[in-house]
């Protein structure tokens, strides 16, 4: 009962956490129309709160902190490595990936430093009518590099990370190109990281992060299609989104509830200047761009071995994407559009929220989590064509549930983790009526920024991921 009473206080500490500055959540925030199933491929890097939903305003996780923000490497004490292989599968045969990480850090003085290697297999979704491409399988390779230093007591610390992305597959792109014969994709992905972290001398002083950070993708799809003239070729279709983001977050311990409060707010700023032609929409979209916005609070308390933290965030984004004109053209009342003028104007405007819960209890030597997130996804679209003078409006939401467990064991320097989640609400999204049945994390991410041509359906798929993780200190 005490810890319960205790638990009760959490809502009074979130008024403490307003007036600090601001703990982090996600720092890529992903832009989706459709609730395409992407089977976790991009989970390629060990966390020691999977289990618990990925709570992480007001919850540390040493594992993966310094991969998110490269100044929380200061934490870092001695040598450690980590292991930590991934499996994901989607029923409906969605698709699937396996992934081998691996990861070192370590600490020298104020310096510290850590790297990472993962090797990923992904496997193409079947068609809906049961052809499978002709490339079943392919391969992806993920490169990370951090560095950074401590100055002095003061408790700053400042580091750099880069991430790179060798890519041949990302799982649900074939999905969105359901009538074709198979597609081939190819290109990578940079993410480039400057992280500042203050943490004060005492136990009961906030601690306080910033971050910059620039993403660009760069993919080039190869769609084949049966009916189509062999000598034309493939149609090529370019991907490619540049981000740049600002992270800002704070975490104040708050004795009452035996834990912290917390406090992250995150702005990309993305541009487009490739957005596929997928078969999901009729219309060619040229460039575009993306203000997306995370704002989170979060609690987490701790008695006895038993850890339970809760994380609020509300996601506001807009976007902005259009097509341009090859040649001039006239509009339907006669009204000239040149060359390189505007021929169709999507926005979309999305008012997402997620609520993640986590509850940890933890023994001597093994312990177990439980954990759950849920995701509303809730956009209003509106598309205006220049040529035939018309405007369509169109509202799509949907949820989407991540249910996950871990188990753990410690021996002696040496902890083994498995954990396992489950996604459902995402899928094989088409078009209400279609003839065809269209279908369509971490540090990487993709967005799906499609202008449906219709009312969306979905042919639900539920995706597992599965994670492996062995990590070992070597000294302090």
């Amino acid at each position: 009962m005490k810890f319960l009473a205790k638990i009760s206080c959490c809502a009074g500490a979130i008024g403490i956490a307003l007036l600090l500055p601001m703990h982090a959540a996600a720092q890529l925030i992903e832009v989706r129309t459709v609730p395409i199933a992407t089977a976790g491929q991009f989970v390629i890097f060990p966390s020691q709160n999977f289990g618990l939903a990925n709570v992480s305003i007001a919850l540390n996780d040493p594992l993966l902190d310094p991969f998110i923000n490269p100044a929380k490497g200061a934490r870092v004490r001695g040598f450690g490595l980590c292991v930590s292989p991934g499996f994901t599968n989607a029923t409906e045969n969605s698709g699937l990936s396996r992934s081998l990480p691996m990861s070192m850090l370590f600490r020298a003085g104020r310096t510290f430093a850590g790297a990472s290697l993962t090797l990923q297999q992904v496997g193409a979704p079947e068609r809906p009518w049961g052809w499978q491409p002709l490339n079943d399988d392919t391969e992806n390779m993920y490169a990370f590099g951090m560095f950074g230093r401590q100055f002095g007591k003061s408790g700053i610390s400042i580091a750099a990370s880069m991430q790179w992305a060798s890519l041949q597959g990302i799982n649900g792109v074939d999905m969105l190109y359901a009538s074709s014969d198979r597609v081939e994709q190819n290109g990578h992905i940079v993410d480039m990281r400057l992280g500042f972290l203050q943490e004060g001398a005492t136990d009961g002083a906030a601690s306080l992060e910033a971050m910059l950070l620039y993403n660009r993708v760069s993919m080039l799809q190869k769609v084949y299609y049966s009916w189509e003239d062999s000598e034309a070729g493939p149609v090529r279709n370019e991907d490619k989104t540049h981000t740049w983001g600002l992270h800002l977050a704070a975490m104040q311990p708050v004795p009452d509830i035996d834990g912290n409060v917390g406090l992250s707010f995150t702005m990309n700023y993305k541009t487009h200047p490739k957005i596929p032609n997928y078969e999901l929409m009729n219309l060619p979209r040229d460039p575009g761009y993306t203000w997306a916005f995370n704002l989170g609070a979060g609690i987490a308390s701790h008695h006895d071995g038993t850890t339970l933290a809760v994380d609020f965030i509300f996601e506001p984004i807009w976007s902005y994407t259009w097509a341009e004109a090859a040649t001039p053209q006239h509009s339907w009342s006669g009204k000239l559009i040149p060359a390189g003028g505007k021929t169709v104007e999507n926005t979309f405007v999305f008012t997402n929220w997620a609520i993640r819960l986590g509850l940890s209890e933890q023994g001597k030597v093994a312990g177990f989590q439980l954990g759950v997130q849920v995701r509303r996804m809730v956009y209003d679209f509106t598309q205006r064509n220049n040529i035939a003078e018309i405007q369509r409006l169109q509202r799509e939401s949907w949820f989407e549930w991540y249910p996950s467990f871990s188990i753990f064991m410690n021996v002696s320097r040496m902890q083994i983790r498995y954990a396992v989640r489950l996604t459902t609400g995402t899928g094989r999204p088409g078009l209400a009526r279609s003839r065809w049945g269209v279908t369509a994390e971490n540090a990487f991410s993709k967005d799906f920024l499609v202008a449906p041509a219709g009312a969306l359906a979905l042919q639900e798929a539920f995706i597992t991921t599965h994670q492996i993780t062995v990590s070992v200190a070597l000294g302090e």
